[in-house]
């Protein structure tokens, strides 16, 4: 919090991270009413997946190691306290390949079983590079290795897609454009 990477309001509104902020729209945020409104609606088990928030594009990287162990470690936390409720994810950052190779090694060895990657990243030059580029090939050579489950997710796309941002519109076109656009590079 105190180096506005990311924080949530104590009256559990809002999260924030620098100038960003998003509403906190369902109490089920939060895992003592997750597992209530999981109950509620009948769900044995949930995936838990990584706050794209803290996926640490152009972050320093002691920022990136403590954020992204921050998460995992919390998300791990998570599936060894309810392990029939939750499978949780685990992040690690393409920049910093050195140790998104440890962490995935570090995460396999907890338990953890799926990975979760930006559909784009800031290299070192300041550059977006798209997670199908064969720079990120060693990630998936190991998540391969180890049998992981992958999710891509959308990252920022108000800065790549010109669209007014009204009814969710904007939001849902983005995420589904850089999806695709992953997978149709990676394949």
């Amino acid at each position: 919090k105190k180096k506005n990477l990311f924080s949530i309001d104590s009256d559990k509104k809002f999260m924030r991270q620098g100038n960003w902020f998003r509403p906190i729209t369902h109490p089920s945020f939060f895992v003592d009413e997750k597992l209530k409104w999981m109950n509620k609606n009948k769900i044995d088990h949930a995936v838990i997946l990584t706050l794209s928030q803290l996926y640490c594009n152009g972050w320093k990287k002691s920022d990136a190691i403590d954020t992204i162990r921050f998460q995992n470690d919390f998300n791990y936390s998570i599936q060894k306290k309810y392990p029939k409720k939750f499978t949780c994810a685990f992040v690690v950052q393409p920049l910093y390949m050195d140790f998104a190779l440890k962490e995935i090694e570090r995460c396999v060895q907890l338990g953890l079983k799926v990975l979760c990657l930006p559909t784009h990243f800031l290299n070192a030059n300041g550059e977006w590079l798209s997670t199908a580029e064969s720079d990120i090939d060693l990630i998936y050579e190991l998540a391969n290795k180890y049998r992981l489950a992958v999710q891509i997710h959308p990252y920022d796309g108000e800065k790549m897609i010109a669209l007014k941002n009204e009814y969710w519109r904007f939001h849902l076109v983005w995420m589904m454009a850089q999806c695709a656009d992953t997978l149709h590079l990676f394949t």
